[in-house]
């Protein structure tokens, strides 16, 4: 059986969201990503950031403001040995 292990990957970049929307838009194009995970100081999962985030928020001149302002907090999360269903 295919785990979300065999799938995953591991050297994901992170922000805090307190960190900058300018910081996240810089960060994901120096590493040509489309997505930060936002963790707290213990390194808990608190949401995510999309590049189109971080675009509609350059788009209304707003990239010195946290990331928190933008960030999806509803985030779902598994491990990874809950096994893959690759969409079926």
């Amino acid at each position: 059986m295919l785990t979300v292990a065999d799938l995953m990957k591991t050297n994901l970049k992170t922000a805090h969201a307190d960190d900058s929307i300018r910081m996240a838009d810089w960060e994901m194009t120096i590493d040509e990503i489309r997505h930060l995970l936002v963790i707290d100081l213990e390194g808990k999962l608190v949401g995510i950031v999309s590049d189109r985030d971080v675009l509609r928020a350059r788009q209304r001149g707003d990239t010195e403001t946290s990331i928190a302002t933008i960030m999806n907090r509803d985030v779902l999360a598994i491990g990874p040995e809950n096994l893959a269903s690759l969409g079926v």
